[in-house]
């Protein structure tokens, strides 16, 4: 998995030092930078059955928002692209409605600001390389859609409790 990030506050505008590493401290400005990230890590907390199978590297690049995952998946079954996309458009139109979406449209990464979904499959970027082996592409809007998905886990609280409080 490579994600190909959006700029943080904690890169620098300007070019300067660094502890954790030369790249970390070299400007967001201008530049493509090669990081570590988390998102595979936090993966393999919330869904163990991918332990080790599963690493991700960053590319941090300078635009504001929006970011994207470049996911490489390779099958024990022989499958399809357009199999894999039904699956994604049905789990987007049922059990993930607003979570996941998956679009059709030639879109690049301004065109999904504001976008409430925390993963928008690209189907025209998507790539099948084989029967086995397939490049699926997300984006997402790193700072809305994590908002999107707190609010979610608020109204989600806020229905437990008062169905635990409701005599």
């Amino acid at each position: 998995m490579t994600t190909v990030h959006a700029s943080t506050q904690s890169q620098h505008v300007l070019d300067g030092y660094s502890k954790k590493n030369k790249r970390a401290g070299r400007s967001v400005m201008g530049n493509i930078i090669p990081t570590t990230t988390g998102a595979a890590q936090a993966i393999k907390i919330v869904l163990p059955q991918l332990k080790g199978k599963l690493s991700g590297t960053s590319i941090r690049v300078p635009v504001a928002n929006v970011s994207m995952v470049d996911l490489t998946i390779n099958t024990d079954i022989a499958t399809s692209l357009d199999d894999i996309l039904r699956t994604l458009r049905h789990a987007s139109e049922t059990y993930l409605s607003g979570v996941l979406c998956v679009t059709d449209d030639e879109v690049v990464s301004c065109d999904l600001l504001g976008h409430n979904s925390s993963a928008i499959i690209d189907s025209k970027a998507s790539v099948e390389l084989n029967s086995k082996f397939f490049k699926i592409i997300a984006w997402y809007d790193n700072e809305w859609a994590y908002s999107c998905r707190l609010l979610d886990m608020l109204h989600m609280m806020a229905a437990s409790d008062a169905a635990v409080n409701d005599p």
